[in-house]
């Protein structure tokens, strides 16, 4: 049967322009993740409405690609959110389908590859042609056989998003942990810098390899940096350097992420992130930033988690404001004077030791999950190919 006599397409929601209304930008689909990482309260204005129960499919690249759908749950009994005019709402019908077997169906095989193959549209701004998604002939499956699949596969999710609900609750335990022994400390103060001991510009890389004198590297980007910083790995793209800058621009276990240049009105630069062996191991190939971004290198590895500690609770408290220039659309962070200006308190060896190590027994808790969630994922991989072929 044709997806559009399974699934409502695009139905229609009735949202006056200025609501406030809860959205779902982009930004919040984690990629290859069933449930929405958050929302903001804004004004409608335009875009996609939907409700919960509802899957909202990205149908631009690289966002498709990537793997942004997801399954609405974050709103109340009859309340419309809204989002991208980039997303595609399929909505179960009563009686024929099945609400979370619609989102598997939509990232399955099924779906997911005759959508990728129909985009049309310039380099870099293709969409999915909305015809080929309405005519798509998809099999007539039993609520029967949809309750069987959403029971499995729904429980791999759940458990998922479980584990990465112990992982934020982790890294917040982190914050408290640094607010509650240091920062309100006004005894001996020392500018940041004397915990540093260099900044790593980073480049952005090339898409393609073209020459035998470059590297294949993972390039993390400011966007990705928010995954990073709650233990997850995010999904940097694959990128080429010249083999010559390997050494000086890869990153290493300790060093610290910071975003240099972006932003927005509402929110400045400065998101970071701290890299640990683990997370490089997740890679096949050397990691570095973009050079929206700089590495911080600490001058031993027991700073690297106060430093990472101090310039998070910055950002957080919106300091970094302070440090801005640039024009309106794009901002740069002014880390040098950062480092030189402000100025923290100087923990003992002792505190500093103590701290280190508490540190990384919550990152390798962190870790034991994520571990966890990255064999659920293929598992899940492996059952959405077993169920759709």
């Amino acid at each position: 049967m044709r997806l559009s006599d399974f699934t409502e397409i695009n139905p229609y929601e009735k949202l006056p322009k200025g609501t406030i209304a809860k959205k779902i930008s982009m930004e919040q689909l984690e990629p290859y993740k069933k449930f929405v990482s958050g929302y903001s309260l804004e004004a409608y204005s335009g875009g996609a409405k939907f409700r919960n129960g509802d899957t909202i499919m990205a149908r631009i690249t690289p966002c498709l690609e990537n793997g942004k759908t997801a399954f609405v749950s974050t709103l109340d009994k009859n309340e419309v959110g809204f989002g991208s005019t980039e997303y595609i709402v399929f909505r179960a019908k009563d009686g024929i389908s099945h609400p979370d077997f619609v989102y598997y169906l939509v990232i399955s095989s099924l779906v997911r590859e005759p959508a990728i193959k129909s985009m049309v549209g310039s380099s870099g701004r293709q969409r999915v042609q909305q015809t080929v998604i309405d005519e798509l002939e998809v099999p007539n499956y039993s609520l029967a056989e949809q309750q069987h699949i959403v029971d499995i596969l729904g429980s791999i999710d759940e458990k998922i998003e479980n584990n990465e609900r112990i992982m934020d609750l982790l890294i917040a335990d982190l914050g408290l942990k640094y607010k509650s022994t240091f920062k309100n400390n006004s005894n001996q103060q020392v500018p940041l810098s004397y915990f540093i001991k260099d900044t790593i510009g980073g480049d952005w890389g090339k898409e393609q390899a073209g020459g035998n004198f470059l590297s294949k590297v993972i390039c993390i980007r400011g966007t990705d940096i928010p995954e990073l910083s709650t233990g997850r790995n995010g999904n940097p793209p694959a990128r080429f350097i010249l083999s010559k800058n390997l050494e000086t621009k890869k990153l290493e276990p300790w060093e610290i992420i910071i975003e240099i240049s972006g932003g927005s009105p509402t929110q400045s630069t400065g998101r970071c992130a701290l890299i640990t062996h683990e997370m490089l191991k997740q890679y096949a190939t050397p990691v570095i930033c973009t050079n929206f971004c700089r590495a911080i290198k600490c001058k031993r590895n027991e700073y690297a988690t106060y430093v990472f500690s101090v310039l998070s609770a910055m950002y957080n408290d919106n300091l970094f404001f302070n440090y801005e220039n640039g024009t309106t659309g794009i901002k740069n962070l002014d880390l040098i004077s950062i480092l030189e200006k402000e100025t923290v308190y100087l923990p003992s060896e002792t505190e500093l030791l103590s701290f280190y190590q508490y540190t990384e027994d919550i990152y390798r808790q962190v870790e034991h999950f994520k571990f966890q969630n990255s064999k659920l994922k293929e598992l899940k991989q492996l059952y959405l190919k077993k169920f759709f072929g």
